[in-house]
C-alpha cells in the first residue's frame, strides 16, 4: 500500500498493489492484481468520440454526465462556431475541476478479482467483480443504482452512469453508458454513446449516438449511425 488513505470499515486484502488511491468507508478491496493512479487523473473525462462519421466531423467530448440531447445537439450542430467553442470551453473548464493527483473509490463500493484498476473514479456502491480491466475511466454510482462491471469486461476511457452495466467479456473502449444501459455477451461499443436503457449484446457498436430503448442481442454490425 502506498500514498493511500483508507476509510473506516474498509476492507483491504490480498491485493498486490493499492496506489496512490482514496479508499472511502466500507470499501471491499479483495484478491486484486494492481489498483493504481498516477499523479495526475482526468478519468475518462474529455475523451473525444468520433459520433456518426468515424473519421471524424461530428466529434463530441464525453463529461461524467453527458445526456444524449446534449451529445445530439453538438454532433449535430457543426456549423454553430459559438456553440462548439462554448462546448469546449465548458469541457476545458470541467477537466480542470475534476482533475485529480489521486484515483478514488467511493462509499460500499466492491472491488474483488480483478486484475487491475488504474486512474478511475469508482463511484459509491459500485461493483467491479471478476472484470478484465478498468483504466482512465468514470464509474457513477450509488446506492439506488448501482453501476456493475463484471465476469471478464474491459472498460477503458469511459464514462459508466448510474445502473449501467459491462459484464460477461462485455467491452467498452473511448464511450459513454447513460443510466441503466449495458454490454454484454462479448459485446464491443467504442467511440460511441448508449443512451439510457439501451443493450449491445454479441455485436459491435462503432462511432454511433444509439438509444435510448434500442436494443441489440444478436451477432451484428452497426458503424457510424447517428440514431437518438
Amino acid at each position: 500500500i502506498i500514498n493511500g488513505e483508507i476509510g473506516n470499515n474498509a476492507i483491504v486484502k490480498d491485493i498486490k498493489l493499492l496506489s496512490n488511491y482514496i479508499v472511502n468507508d466500507e470499501s471491499i478491496l479483495i484478491n486484486n492484481g494492481t489498483i493504481t493512479a498516477s499523479s495526475k487523473n482526468t478519468f475518462g473525462n474529455g475523451i473525444e468520440m468520433s459520433l456518426a462519421i468515424e473519421t471524424g466531423g461530428r466529434e463530441v467530448n464525453t463529461f461524467a454526465e453527458i445526456t444524449v440531447e446534449i451529445a445530439e445537439k453538438i454532433a449535430k450542430s457543426r456549423g454553430d462556431k459559438n456553440l462548439l467553442s462554448e462546448f469546449k470551453n465548458f469541457i476545458d473548464k470541467y477537466i480542470s475541476l475534476v482533475t485529480s493527483s489521486k484515483g478514488f473509490i467511493g462509499k460500499k463500493a466492491m472491488i474483488v478479482n480483478t486484475l487491475e484498476v488504474k486512474d478511475s473514479f469508482i463511484g459509491n456502491s459500485a461493483k467491479i467483480i471478476n472484470a478484465l480491466r478498468v483504466s482512465n475511466s468514470t464509474v457513477l454510482s450509488n446506492d439506488e443504482e448501482k453501476t456493475e462491471i463484471s465476469n471478464g469486461a474491459l472498460v477503458s476511457n469511459s464514462i459508466l452512469q448510474w445502473g449501467s452495466e459491462a459484464t460477461t467479456m462485455g467491452i467498452v473502449e473511448s464511450s459513454v453508458l447513460t443510466e441503466h444501459s449495458h454490454v454484454e455477451r462479448h459485446g464491443k461499443v467504442t467511440n460511441s454513446l448508449l443512451g439510457p436503457n439501451t443493450g449491445v449484446a454479441e455485436g459491435e457498436v462503432t462511432a454511433c449516438l444509439l438509444g435510448p430503448f434500442v436494443g441489440f442481442h444478436h451477432q451484428a454490425l452497426l458503424i457510424a449511425a447517428l440514431w437518438p
